[in-house]
C-alpha cells in the first residue's frame, strides 16, 4: 500500500493511506492526573452520540467513552477539526516518575 501525500493539518510528518478517506490521531498520556486518551479527527463538527445498529461501523465512540472514563469531552484544535478525550483516574501506586529513553541514532 502506498502512503498518500495528503497531510493531516499541523500534524507535519504525519501521512494517512490512501485507502482513508476519515484519518484519525490517537495520542495517550499517563500523568499524574490519570491516564488521557484523545482522538483528533478532520470533522469540525460537535460530537453527538448515535443509535448505532449492529453491522454499523461507527457511532459508538461517545457511548464507550461515556460509559468507561471518569471523565470526558471534546475541544475545537488549533488546527482544525475536533478532539475528544476520556480520562480515566488511576490509583496513586501507578504513579511512577516518568523513563526517557533514547532514540537510537541513525
Amino acid at each position: 500500500m502506498r502512503v498518500s501525500a495528503n497531510k493531516i493539518p499541523g500534524r507535519e510528518g504525519l501521512e494517512c493511506w490512501e485507502s482513508c478517506p476519515y484519518p484519525i490521531l490517537l495520542r495517550l498520556r499517563l500523568t499524574t492526573a490519570g491516564l488521557f486518551a484523545e482522538v483528533w479527527d478532520s470533522n469540525d463538527g460537535t460530537p453527538r452520540g448515535t443509535a448505532a445498529g449492529q453491522d454499523d461501523e461507527s457511532g459508538r465512540g461517545l457511548l464507550l467513552v461515556g460509559l468507561c472514563a471518569d471523565e470526558w469531552g471534546h475541544y475545537r484544535s488549533q488546527t482544525g477539526g475536533k478532539v475528544v478525550f476520556g480520562r480515566w483516574i488511576l490509583p496513586s501506586s501507578w504513579h511512577r516518575p516518568a523513563v526517557r529513553v533514547p532514540l537510537a541514532s541513525a
